[in-house]
């Protein structure tokens, strides 16, 4: 079948993992997909991928869409499955490695450790805006996890971690309620972005009356 530029794609699964269903997409629809964001979404049953992509076989890129909904073979209700799953798929098919990505993990359970954000940071070097929700209820978990995040950050690494992020946004924490030992690992998050000569990044807090935004210094 032909598909014309700005196809917009509806496609379900039941019973794959989000890499299987990414497979299973034909070749002749993805070849010419480039991803600037994505949203992905999850409840009790299914994950929602949405691609908002340029599709460019010739000359100008037009816009299309490509929507993924799969009911999962495996239980990827935690939080750290669906971290790693997700690695994966920007391990295996470059077509998906973003430039915004938006994440709505409020409805899974568990943590994610420091470790499982290094793995996640290397897989998308092309990310420069990241929207990350972890959890609906509990404000001491959600900073909590925004701390291992940062931390990950901060740490020296052969390969750096998500090198070309400019911008952060966490849409449930109020930034006027941040705690000192938050405030610490942003400072030292940019002062080791700024050794390794990474773009400066924004934080930016919208769940308080007023957006708090945190700018680092520039790496210039």
């Amino acid at each position: 079948m032909e598909f014309p530029p700005d196809t917009n794609c509806n496609f379900s699964f039941k019973d794959c993992t989000p890499l299987g269903a990414l497979l299973k997409i034909p070749q002749h629809i993805v070849s010419t997909l480039l991803t600037p964001e994505i949203i992905f979404t999850s409840n009790k049953y299914s994950n929602k991928f949405r691609f908002r992509a340029l599709r460019s076989p010739i000359g100008r890129a037009k816009p299309a869409e490509v929507i993924i909904t799969e009911v999962p073979a495996v239980d990827l209700r935690s939080k750290r499955n669906i971290l790693d799953t997700l690695g994966r798929c920007f391990n295996t098919l470059l077509w998906t490695r973003a430039v915004c990505l938006h994440l709505d993990l409020s409805v899974n359970c568990g943590t994610i450790r420091e470790a499982d954000w290094l793995r996640f940071a290397t897989s998308v070097p092309t990310l420069e805006s990241l929207e990350i929700r972890f959890t609906r209820s509990s404000r001491c978990e959600e900073e909590q996890a925004v701390q291992l995040l940062l931390k990950g950050l901060e740490r020296e690494r052969t390969e750096p971690c998500f090198p070309r992020l400019r911008r952060l946004v966490f849409p449930a924490i109020d930034g006027s309620q941040l705690c000192k030992e938050l405030s610490e690992i942003l400072k030292r998050c940019n002062r080791q972005r700024k050794t390794q000569g990474l773009p400066s990044t924004v934080v930016n807090f919208l769940g308080g009356h007023v957006e708090l935004v945190m700018e680092f210094e520039s790496s210039d």
